[in-house]
C-alpha cells in the first residue's frame, strides 16, 4: 500500500474553491467597474491544476499495475465509475433546466456530451454541461494514458514532451482546448519521473518550509508576469511552471496549516462542487436573481449574499452527492469489477483442471 499524499488533497480542494471564486468574479463584473484584479484572476488557469494532479496521481497509483490486458480494463472501468455518474447527473439537470427555460441547444452537442467525445469537435468542445470542457479533455487524455506511460517513462522523454506540448499550447491556444491543456497533463509525468529526487528532499534541514516558500514564489511569479510584464509569458507557460512547483513542494512536506479537516473536506467535495456551483450560478442568472438582489439590497450587500449562498449551497449539496451518489456508485462499481475478476480467475482455474485431466 503506497503512502497517501496529502498534498494532492490540498491542491485539489484549493483548485475547486478557486474555480468557485473565479466564477463569482464573472457575476460581479456586471455590477461593479471592471478592475485589473478581475483580469488578474482570469489569467490564473485554476482548472488546469486538476489535469496536473490527475496525471500525477494516476501514475502514482497505477503505473506499476499496467502489465496485462485485465489490469488496463480494470483501470478504465474504475475511472468510469469515478468520473461519469456525477457528470451524467449534472447533464440531466442541465437538460431539464434548458427545457424549462426554453433554451434549445444542438442535438449533436447533447449526443457528443452523453458519450463524452465532444472535446474532439471544435464547435462543441465546451460541452453541454457548464464547465465540462475540463472533463472532456481529461477523458481523452485518459484514453491515451497507457500509451503515455510507455513513451514518457524517463525524465528526458517527459521534459521533451513538456517542451513540445508547451509550444503547441501557445500556438494553438485559441484553436483547441485539447492541445492547449495537454501541457498541464504532461507536467504531471515530469513531476512523477522526478519523484525519487523530490522525496530525498524530505531529509533536508529546511524541508518544512519548502511549500510556503514555493507558494510565495508562485504567487509572486503570477503577479510580476501580469502587473509588471503585461503577461509577457503566456499563462500556459507560467501556469505549468507554477503547478509543477506547488505539486513537487507539496510532496516534500505539507504544513499543518494546509493539512486539516477543512482542506480534506474541500478535497473530498471538489469534483461535485466543480459542477454544482456553475449550475447554481446559471440557474440564478436565468431566474434574474442577481438583478433582484441588487434592486432590493444594493450592490455591496449582494456581493456578500451571493458568494455566501453559492458557496454554502454548493458544498452542502456536494456532501449529499458524495454520500448518496458518488461514493455508493464507485463502491458498487469496484465490487462489480472485483467479482468479475474472481469469476475470470475461477474460469481460468477450471480450464487448467480440464486441460490437466485430458493430458
Amino acid at each position: 500500500m503506497k503512502e497517501r499524499i496529502q498534498g494532492l488533497d490540498f491542491l485539489r480542494g484549493f483548485a475547486a474553491l478557486g474555480v468557485v471564486l473565479f466564477h463569482l468574479r464573472v457575476i460581479f463584473e456586471n455590477f461593479t467597474p471592471k478592475t485589473a484584479f478581475y483580469d488578474f484572476l482570469q489569467n490564473i488557469p485554476l482548472p488546469s491544476l486538476f489535469l496536473t494532479i490527475s496525471s500525477f496521481s494516476l501514475l502514482y497509483i497505477y503505473k506499476d499495475k499496467f502489465f496485462n490486458k485485465e489490469n488496463i480494463k480494470t483501470f478504465f472501468l474504475k475511472r468510469f465509475f469515478r468520473l461519469l455518474p456525477i457528470y451524467w447527473f449534472f447533464l440531466i439537470l442541465a437538460f431539464i433546466s434548458n427545457h424549462i427555460f426554453n433554451i434549445v441547444l444542438s442535438k449533436k452537442l447533447l449526443t457528443s456530451s452523453i458519450f463524452m467525445f465532444f472535446s474532439l469537435i471544435p464547435e462543441y468542445e465546451r460541452g453541454y454541461v457548464s464547465g465540462s470542457w475540463f472533463l472532456g479533455v481529461d477523458i481523452i487524455y485518459l484514453l491515451i494514458f497507457p500509451l503515455l506511460i510507455l513513451f514518457l517513462n524517463t525524465k528526458k522523454k517527459a521534459w521533451a514532451a513538456l517542451s513540445i506540448t508547451a509550444l503547441f499550447a501557445v500556438i494553438f491556444k485559441n484553436n483547441s482546448v485539447l492541445i492547449q491543456n495537454f501541457v498541464y497533463y504532461v507536467s504531471g509525468f515530469v513531476v512523477y519521473n522526478h519523484l525519487e529526487d523530490i522525496l530525498k528532499l524530505r531529509t533536508t534541514k529546511f524541508c518544512n518550509h519548502f511549500f510556503n516558500f514555493s507558494l510565495i514564489c508562485c504567487i509572486g511569479l503570477f503577479v510580476i508576469n501580469y502587473y509588471f510584464m503585461n503577461n509577457y509569458f503566456p499563462q500556459e507557460i507560467t501556469g505549468t511552471i507554477i503547478w509543477m512547483t506547488l505539486l513537487a513542494s507539496s510532496l516534500i512536506h505539507l504544513p499543518r496549516l494546509y493539512n486539516n479537516k477543512i482542506t480534506n473536506f474541500l478535497a473530498k467535495t471538489s469534483y461535485s462542487v466543480y459542477f454544482m456551483h456553475q449550475f447554481l450560478i446559471i440557474l440564478m442568472w436565468r431566474l434574474n436573481a442577481f438583478n433582484l438582489l441588487v434592486d432590493n439590497y444594493g450592490v455591496e450587500k449582494t456581493m456578500i449574499i451571493v458568494p455566501l449562498f453559492v458557496i454554502s449551497v454548493s458544498y452542502g449539496l456536494s456532501i449529499f452527492l458524495r454520500k448518496y451518489i458518488e461514493d455508493p456508485i464507485y463502491t458498487a462499481g469496484k465490487k462489480w469489477i472485483e467479482n468479475k475478476k474472481i469469476k475470470v480467475i475461477k474460469r481460468e482455474e477450471e480450464e487448467v483442471l480440464i486441460t490437466n485431466s485430458t493430458v
